[in-house]
C-alpha cells in the first residue's frame, strides 16, 4: 500500500540564528508545520559573499497511503546562484532509497530528484524520513531587505494513480539581511553656566544599530520555548482537571491538563485518565538549533492517588520526530526516546534538577505517562519550573564611566564611556565602545566684589533648621558658582559688623 505524506521543513543558517516562515497547502491536506525561530533570534544572510544554508526536510505520513517523493528543490531569488560544494542525499539509488540526483547546480534553483523528473515515476527516491541539505549560495553585494527561499516537495504521482492527486507542498523561508553591529555616541558637548549656577543638566542619547547579539542565560518558557512556539502537544481532555489558573495549550481545554503559568515561568502537566491509547500528556518543541545548547530546569512530581503508576518523562529527539509521532506517544516506552525521570510504582512525591545538553537540530518534549491498562485512577502531576537555556539574545549598551543622561554635570570635564559586548556567539564577534566629553564651564566674568543683603529673613523648618547659602545672602552680581562662597553668620553684638 501507498501512503500520503506531509513535510516539515526547518532551515538552519550555519553558526547563525534564523527564522523560518511556512505556508503549505494542496488539494489533499495542509501542512501542520508553522513558522518557528531556531535559536533565539532572527535569520540573517550576508551580502557580497557565499552563504551556506543548511536545510532539514522531514517527511511524515499523513494518512493511509504512502506517496514517495520525486523532487525536493530550493529556489533562491534571481541572481543568487548555487556554488560547489553543495551537498545532499545523492545520487539516485532506487525507489525509497533516500537519495536523488542533484540537478541545476550553478543556477538559483537546486534540486534532488528522480532521474525521470519532471515525469511522475510512481517510485520516488524519498520515503518518509528526515533529509539534510547543505547549500552554498553566492549572495551579490548590494542585496538588501528580506530574502525569500522557496522549497517545493513533490510526490511521485502514485497517490494520483490510485485516484487522488499528486501531493506538492510549497513553503517559503524568509531571511533578513545582516547589518553589522555599531555603537553610536554623540560628540563632545560644551556648556557655559549661568551666573551663580554650579551644575548643568545634560540629556544625551547613546544607542546601537545593526545586529548586536550575545550569548546569555534566558529564564522561563520564552522565545524558542514559548507556549506559542510549541510544535507538538497531546492531551486527552480527561476527567482529571488541572485547577491551576494558567494558560491552556492547544485548543480550548476544559480540563486544563497542560498549562503554563501566566508569566510563562512554570509548566504543569496532568496525566491522562481515559483508556484511549494516548498515554503521554505533554508538549514538545522542534527546536532545530544550529549548535548544541544547554537546558536546565527544576522538576517536581506528585503521583497523587496513582501509587506511582504515572511517571514524569522527557525526550530528546529531532524535528518531525516529536511527541505527536505515533511511535513515540503509544503506551510503551520506545527505547532511545522517552527518559523516565520518576521510577515506576514510586508512590512518594519527588523533585530534582536536570541539566540537558541538546545536540544540534534537536526536539525537546515533556510528558506525564499513564499506562493504558492502569488509566482511570487518580492522576500524577508534573511541575517544571526555573527553566533556563543558554541562547543568543540582543546585547545591551553598558555605561562604563561618567554620568547617565539627565544628570547634573559639575564644572569641569566629565568623560562618558559606553560599550556593548558582542561575543563570538553572534555574527559580529567584537566588543564595541565609544566615549564623549561633557565640558561645563562656570560663568566667565563674575564680579570680584561682594554685595550682601543688609537683612535676611528666614523661616525655620519643622526641625528648627534653615540652610542659608550664598544665593540667599548676595545681591547684585553676577557671581560665580554660589558653592564657591563661604557664608558666615555674625553672632556678635552689635550685628552687622
Amino acid at each position: 500500500m501507498k501512503r500520503r505524506f506531509i513535510t516539515s521543513l526547518k532551515c538552519l543558517l550555519a553558526g547563525v540564528l534564523m527564522v523560518t516562515g511556512f505556508t503549505a497547502a494542496n488539494a489533499q491536506f495542509t501542512s501542520a508545520t508553522t513558522g518557528t525561530v531556531t535559536g533565539d533570534g532572527t535569520v540573517y544572510y550576508f551580502p557580497g559573499q557565499v552563504n551556506t544554508f543548511n536545510f532539514s526536510v522531514s517527511i511524515t505520513q499523513a494518512g493511509t497511503w504512502t506517496e514517495w517523493v520525486d523532487n525536493i528543490q530550493f529556489t533562491f531569488p534571481a541572481g543568487m546562484n548555487t556554488v560547489a560544494p553543495t551537498t545532499g542525499p545523492s545520487p539516485w539509488a532506487g525507489c525509497g532509497a533516500g537519495q536523488g540526483d542533484q540537478t541545476a547546480l550553478g543556477t538559483n534553483l537546486i534540486a534532488w530528484r528522480d532521474p525521470g523528473f519532471p515525469g511522475e515515476s510512481f517510485c520516488g527516491p524519498f520515503d518518509p524520513g528526515t533529509y539534510n541539505f547543505s547549500i552554498r549560495v553566492n549572495i551579490p553585494a548590494g542585496t538588501t531587505g528580506p530574502l525569500t527561499v522557496n522549497s517545493v516537495v513533490r510526490g511521485d504521482g502514485q497517490f494520483r494513480n490510485w485516484g487522488g492527486f499528486t501531493t506538492s507542498i510549497s513553503q517559503n523561508l524568509v531571511f533578513e539581511q545582516f547589518i553589522p553591529c555599531a555603537l553610536s555616541c554623540p560628540g563632545s558637548q560644551f556648556f557655559n553656566l549661568d551666573p551663580g549656577a554650579c551644575t548643568q543638566v545634560v540629556n544625551y542619547n547613546v544607542f546601537s544599530t545593526g545586529i548586536c547579539l550575545i550569548t546569555g542565560i534566558t529564564s522561563c518558557f520564552v522565545g524558542t520555548y514559548a507556549p506559542s512556539s510549541i510544535d507538538n502537544w497531546q492531551a486527552d481532555f480527561s476527567s482529571f482537571p488541572n485547577t491551576a489558573d494558567g494558560v491552556d495549550v492547544g485548543p480550548p481545554d476544559p480540563t486544563g491538563q497542560i498549562q503554563f503559568s501566566p508569566d510563562g515561568c512554570e509548566l504543569e502537566i496532568t496525566s491522562s485518565s481515559s483508556v484511549s491509547g494516548w498515554c503521554h500528556n505533554g508538549v514538545g518543541w522542534d527546536i532545530g538549533n544550529a549548535a548544541p545548547v544547554m537546558v536546565q530546569f527544576d522538576w517536581a512530581f506528585d503521583p497523587g492517588g496513582s501509587g506511582g503508576v504515572d511517571q514524569f518523562e522527557y525526550a530528546i529527539g529531532s524535528p518531525g520526530n516529536g511527541l505527536n509521532n505515533g511511535q513515540n506517544n503509544w503506551c510503551g516506552n520506545p527505547v532511545g526516546y522517552w527518559t523516565q525521570v520518576t521510577p515506576f510504582l514510586n508512590p512518594n512525591p519527588s523533585n530534582g534538577t536536570i541539566v540537558l545538553n541538546l545536540p544540534a537540530n534537536a526536539s525537546l518534549s515533556f510528558a506525564v505517562a499513564a499506562p493504558q491498562f492502569l488509566q482511570g485512577i487518580q492522576p500524577g502531576v508534573a511541575t517544571i519550573s526555573n527553566f533556563q537555556f543558554i541562547g543568543i539574545a540582543p546585547a545591551k549598551v553598558v555605561q562604563d564611566s561618567g554620568l547617565p543622561s539627565g544628570s547634573e554635570f559639575p564644572i569641569g570635564t566629565t568623560k562618558n564611556c559606553f560599550s556593548i559586548d558582542v561575543n563570538p556567539a553572534g555574527p559580529s564577534p567584537n566588543d564595541l565602545s565609544c566615549c564623549f566629553d561633557i565640558v561645563v564651564a562656570e560663568f566667565p566674568n563674575p564680579i570680584s566684589s561682594l554685595i550682601c543683603h543688609d537683612l535676611v529673613h528666614v523661616s525655620l523648618d519643622e526641625d528648627c533648621n534653615y540652610c542659608l547659602g550664598a544665593d540667599g545672602v548676595l545681591e547684585g552680581g553676577p557671581y560665580r558658582c554660589y558653592d564657591d562662597y563661604i557664608v558666615e553668620v555674625d553672632k556678635t553684638l552689635p550685628f552687622g559688623n
